[in-house]
């Protein structure tokens, strides 16, 4: 899956739960802290945020990676 899908994966899984960015801009310094203070009482949806958000990682890191070759 490509890492255009898994952001919206990400933020569409979100705002199902009521979390909204508040700010106008997505995939900012900001919305990174915004995203990394996320913190979901049912473990569920503790997994589902987790597993979508670090395949938005790892995809961006690989990016990166295949830039700096």
């Amino acid at each position: 899956m490509d890492l255009g899908r898994n952001h919206q994966r990400l933020m569409k899984s979100l705002l199902r739960k009521g979390n909204v960015y508040s700010a106008t801009k997505y995939w900012t310094t900001s919305h990174y802290k915004w995203l990394n203070n996320l913190h979901f009482e049912n473990e569920i949806l503790q997994e589902t945020f987790n597993d979508y958000y670090s395949r938005v990682r790892v995809q961006e890191e690989n990016l990166k990676a295949m830039d700096q070759e």
